[in-house]
């Protein structure tokens, strides 16, 4: 009998509460501490869950995949809110999309 694969994540970021761009720390201590709260024999689907999405932010190949992802919405609306000169045309949104990005 083969394994089943792993269910899809949509989103292993928002899975473990870290931002596109965290470092290998503050992912791991995510991750501990949501598998300190959801432990397997309570919890064993969010905790499948927490263990792949874990998984795929420790994979370089996988991560960068999803940061792509995570931040091509942002890079639209940036592209969205430049005149055609390129220049800003809401200067004051500069700080917030900042925040968005993770920065």
């Amino acid at each position: 009998m083969s394994a089943t694969p792993p269910a899809p994540i949509s989103n292993p970021f928002e899975i473990l509460g870290v931002r596109p761009g965290a470092s290998e720390e503050e992912i791991r201590a995510a991750y501990v501490a949501a598998i300190r709260e959801h432990p397997a024999e309570k919890e064993p689907e969010l905790f499948e869950k927490l263990r792949r999405a874990f998984e795929i932010l420790r994979d370089p190949v996988e991560r960068a995949a999803f940061e792509l992802e995570a931040v091509a919405p942002l890079r639209s609306l940036e592209d969205l809110l430049k005149g055609a000169s390129g220049q800003r045309r809401f200067a004051g949104l500069e700080a917030w999309l900042a925040v968005l990005r993770g920065e």
